[in-house]
């Protein structure tokens, strides 16, 4: 877990009604992220934590959004209605048109 998780994502998660629902949020916005940037990161680089009412805290480590000319990031976690329990992130960042 230290790979893809910060220390505050996993105390948080332990506090939450469904901790491996709050973890497989945060690990959802982190494969996001990737996909977005299309480069390899460290995932804990990236900080979520997923409160019960689904309002999350979206962190992004500053040389990371340095890296990649990212001014600002949200991220909204949805149920997939089709599949029971599961997860998805839709992560949206504002990246500085000389950082494409």
């Amino acid at each position: 877990m230290p790979l893809a998780f910060t220390r505050a994502e996993v105390d948080h998660a332990r506090t939450q009604p469904s901790p491996a629902r709050a973890l497989c949020a945060s690990f959802c916005a982190k494969e996001a992220l990737f996909k977005a940037l299309r480069a390899p990161y460290n995932f804990t680089d990236c900080e979520l934590l997923l409160g019960a009412d689904d309002r999350a805290e979206f962190h992004l480590a500053p040389a990371l959004c340095t890296e990649h000319g990212i001014g600002a990031a949200t991220v909204e976690i949805r149920d997939v209605p089709e599949a029971d329990g599961v997860v998805m992130a839709v992560v949206v960042l504002f990246v500085s048109p000389a950082a494409r």
